[in-house]
């Protein structure tokens, strides 16, 4: 073998080398790039309590449509820390206190009438995901209500955690 032979293996040997690097380095990135997953956190106004509205009739249950309500929420009898208006619903997602383990609702209906809801329950933190942090779900332990226009009211699904699910039936 000559030493030219050499040097010029040598150099192919040498560019071989940088290409594969430079495949290498490209690969990772592209990997690590499409790996990435959108943050895995439900919801930005945590866990809420789904509340749907029932009229119970003869032949059973029926949606309840709910004109021009106004909700109030209390962290205790005196302390508003959210009011909510819907014009026409069957359902609402409300959130719980964060600082006390009662909330108290008082439903404002369009013709002036008012019920009052407490909710007692417990809190507990839980962590879906270390970008999200924790976030703080429920267990309603007991809903008192007043019978101005409200029947009474059922707790279908007590864990208050991210989503949909329903939680409360209110009946009228």
């Amino acid at each position: 073998m000559y030493v030219c032979d050499v040097i010029i293996q040598y150099e192919l040997t040498e560019m071989l080398q940088k290409i594969l690097l430079k495949i290498l380095f490209w690969t990772a990135a592209a990997l690590a790039f499409l790996s990435c997953d959108e943050l895995p956190c439900e919801d930005p106004d945590g866990a809420q309590a789904n509340l749907s509205f029932f009229t119970i009739e003869r032949g059973g249950l029926s949606d309840t449509l709910i004109d021009s309500l106004t909700v109030i929420l209390l962290n205790d009898e005196t302390n508003p820390y959210g009011i909510f208006y819907k014009t026409v619903t069957n359902k609402i997602s409300v959130p719980l206190s964060l600082n006390e383990d009662t909330t108290t609702m008082i439903f404002l209906y369009k013709d002036s009438i008012a019920d009052t809801l407490i909710f007692r329950y417990s809190r507990f933190m839980n962590l879906p995901s270390h970008e999200c942090g924790f976030v703080t779900f429920f267990e309603i332990n007991d809903i008192a209500t007043s019978s101005n226009r409200l029947d009474s009211a059922w707790i279908s699904k007590s864990t208050v955690e991210n989503g949909e699910f329903e939680n409360v039936k209110i009946y009228f």
